[in-house]
C-alpha cells in the first residue's frame, strides 16, 4: 500500500470514530489534495469549515484546491478571506498575487 494510501485509511478510520474530528476532516483534505484528488479534498475542507468557518488553513487549502481545478475567481474568494482573518498568513500574500493574476489574465481572455 502506498503511502498516501496507508494515510486514508488511518485518517479514515479515526474519522469513523470521531465523526466530527476537525483536524481529522483536514488531514483528510490534505492528504487527498496530494494523492490527486482535489474534488474529495475539497469536501473535506468544506466539511473542516462547517465546524469552524473561521479556520484559515481550511480557507487557505480550499482556495489552492480550488486553484488547481481552475476555480481561480472562488479560489481568490477564499484566499483574501484567509488574509482579513490573518493578514501574515504564510504565503498567503504570494498565492493572493499569483490568483490575482491568474484572474486578471481570464478577464483578458473574455
Amino acid at each position: 500500500m502506498r503511502r498516501y494510501e496507508q494515510a486514508l485509511v488511518a485518517v479514515h478510520n479515526l474519522l469513523k470514530v470521531v465523526p466530527r474530528h476537525f483536524k481529522g476532516r483536514l488531514l483528510s483534505g490534505d492528504v487527498n489534495t496530494h494523492s490527486g484528488n482535489p474534488a474529495i479534498a475539497l469536501k473535506w475542507y468544506d466539511a473542516a469549515l462547517e465546524m469552524k468557518a473561521s479556520s484559515t488553513i481550511a480557507m487557505h487549502n480550499k482556495a489552492v484546491v480550488l486553484a488547481s481545478l481552475n476555480r481561480n475567481e472562488d479560489a481568490l474568494l477564499w484566499m483574501k478571506k484567509t488574509l482579513e482573518l490573518e493578514p501574515n498568513y504564510p504565503d498567503g500574500r504570494k498565492h493572493l498575487a499569483a490568483l490575482e493574476g491568474k484572474v486578471a489574465a481570464m478577464s483578458k481572455q473574455k
